[in-house]
């Protein structure tokens, strides 16, 4: 996870990720992971989607 000088969000993991997803969730004592709605990218490296910061907590996690 890195901040840009522009201010989004980067959410990365190595690619390929087989069998692995990313959710997200904004409060961790719930079981209410979701996919994230931001469409995932590929840049040969990294698998990852680049997010606005949100007001409030946002937990992400990778799931097999």
């Amino acid at each position: 996870i890195s901040l840009k000088q522009t201010n989004p969000v980067v959410i990365a993991s190595p690619s390929p990720s087989t069998g692995w997803s990313l959710e997200q969730n904004n409060h961790l004592s719930t079981t209410h992971w979701v996919t994230p709605p931001e469409h995932l990218e590929h840049d040969g490296t990294n698998n990852f989607i680049t997010i606005t910061p949100p007001t409030g907590n946002l937990f992400f996690r990778l799931k097999q």
